[in-house]
């Protein structure tokens, strides 16, 4: 009787607090100033909209098995933020990424608006929905962010639209803003990126990015993954893909050995596919190849990688996972089992406490955590 009526206690409260914090995330977040340093009271929520189900450490169901038949995949996902504004389009969110120091995701709206008129904004909040911060906003060609990493000091990576930039990670908040990078060739004028998109640096300072060029018209021919060494001022092309296929998302092995990139939209007719590569000395790549071939439409987007050097990826109708090797779970031939996304998975990373939450973003302004079996890696 005492559980049945906490339960009831604890569900009239979350339901009250729903009905209360139901607000359109673009007119009651708060901003911070330009340099991305939290204000004070900060961790104080300022709108949008968390998970009205179980959040980690509560009173929640426990995971089962995945409805897919995955053996590394417990139950369904949960919401934990919604981007959806009162009576608005969803927000296209992107770049999910666990900031350590902070206990706290991070992840990007990059093509929405905040209430001084900013797009491109990077926000943050607890695992279970709340303490929603905006950290910074840019715009929707240039300074928006659209994907992020940590590196082995726990900075928080970001690819923007036009430069890859760092920001200081420590429990008291966000720190300033560093650009890294604005383009490739002389320092002292470099030929400028064409539209950045994801991108994971290795633990000796070395940071690989992907640009398939989406904000740019017309369409560039190629696409391109590049490399900047630690230290440097510039990117060097790491890779040239002809005919554009969209390199998009990017992931490291955990002993940063092999790099996974995922080309989302090949040639017509030709499936998308992950390619990997083998790392060497000063970050010199050696092309091993597809690892994965995807069926056609299914527009591959984030890569996550686990301990056990599962590969996780989201796909326009689900997450899909591999094997090590690229094969599917059910034996080679099989077909790829997913767990149904609603919404379009735009990209996923590994968080909590334990590392075994898989935190996915969406193409319709959600936010959800997934369950693993196995602790998940960060970068």
């Amino acid at each position: 009787m005492k559980r049945i009526l906490l339960t009831m206690i604890l569900a009239s409260a979350t339901a009250a607090y729903a009905c209360s914090s139901k607000t359109d995330d673009t007119n009651n977040n708060q901003v911070t100033p330009p340099d991305g340093t939290e204000q004070p009271g900060g961790e104080v929520d300022a709108g949008g909209t968390p998970t009205e189900e179980a959040g980690p450490g509560d009173s929640g169901p426990t995971p089962t098995e995945d409805p897919s038949g995955n053996p590394i995949l417990l139950g369904a996902p949960r919401q934990v933020r919604s981007f959806t504004p009162a009576g608005g389009a969803p927000h296209f969110v992107d770049g999910p990424a666990w900031l350590p120091a902070r206990s706290a995701l991070v992840v990007a709206l990059p093509f929405a608006l905040n209430n001084q008129g900013g797009k491109g904004i990077l926000t943050t909040f607890k695992a279970d929905g709340t303490n929603y911060l905006e950290v910074r906003a840019g715009d929707d060609l240039n300074t928006g962010v659209i994907g992020n990493s940590i590196d082995k000091d726990g900075n928080l990576i970001s690819a923007e639209l036009k430069a890859i930039t760092r920001t200081a990670v420590s429990a008291q908040g966000l720190g300033a803003v560093s650009v890294v990078a604005t383009g490739t060739g002389d320092p002292a004028a470099p030929t400028p990126f064409n539209t950045l998109n994801d991108l994971v640096a290795l633990d000796d300072g070395t940071i690989f990015a992907t640009d398939p060029g989406y904000r740019v018209d017309p369409r560039p021919a190629n696409g391109y993954l590049y490399m900047v060494a630690p230290a440097a001022t510039v990117a060097t092309v790491a890779a040239t893909y002809d005919y554009n296929p969209s390199p998009n998302g990017i992931a490291l092995s955990k002993d940063q050995k092999t790099l996974f990139v995922g080309f989302t939209a090949p040639p017509a007719g030709t499936p998308p596919f992950i390619r990997k590569y083998a790392i060497g000395a000063g970050g010199a790549l050696t092309d091993g190849g597809k690892l994965v071939e995807l069926p056609v439409g299914s527009e591959p987007d984030g890569i996550a990688v686990d301990d056990s050097g599962n590969i996780y990826v989201a796909l326009k109708t689900g997450i899909a996972v591999f094997k090590a090797t690229g094969e599917p779970y059910g034996g080679a031939g099989a077909k790829i089992p997913q767990t149904a996304v609603d919404g379009e998975p735009t990209s996923l990373a590994f968080g909590g406490a334990d590392k075994k939450s898989l935190f996915i973003t969406t193409k319709n302004g959600r936010v959800l955590e997934l369950k693993t079996k196995v602790a998940g890696l960060l970068h």
